[in-house]
């Protein structure tokens, strides 16, 4: 069984039959990615003019992996983009809800970004490598 994390990890094996005559065998190089990607969920400011709710923040999506790529991030149900910027409201109600998109309030019809309502403890950026490795972060809310 092979046990290393790595782009090329190899395993040789050594077999010996019963008149003592041995032969080596290595096997052909195989990635192995065993660390959870990683995640972060950073507090993005508002502009000076815009709602002051103190429920709601912005945030600023993003994951790496060094070994095997990320596969997806989401919210909730969600998919997410790499660098994607977006609200999100805490509620007491359960769950973990798409509102819909902002305006940024420059009379254009184009949304900046996406709206959440998220219940308690559930703001949790989540991402996943094509090794099926699971990294989470906790954006931080603050009190409500």
């Amino acid at each position: 069984m092979l046990t290393a994390e790595g782009t090329a990890v190899t395993a040789t094996i050594t077999v010996v039959d019963n008149a003592g005559n041995s032969t080596a065998f290595k096997s052909p190089a195989v990635k192995i990615d065993k660390t959870p990607p990683t995640v972060a969920c950073e507090r993005v400011a508002r502009r000076a003019n815009d709602d002051d709710d103190e429920r709601k923040r912005l945030f600023r999506v993003s994951a790496s992996d060094k070994l095997s790529q990320v596969a997806g991030i989401t919210l909730g149900e969600v998919s997410l983009a790499q660098g994607e910027i977006i609200e999100i409201r805490s509620t007491k109600r359960s769950g973990v809800r798409l509102v819909g998109d902002i305006d940024d309030d420059d009379d254009r019809d184009d949304p900046r970004f996406r709206h959440f309502n998220v219940g308690p403890g559930e703001a949790v950026i989540r991402t996943t490598d094509f090794a099926g490795n699971v990294g989470t972060a906790v954006c931080p809310l603050g009190r409500r």
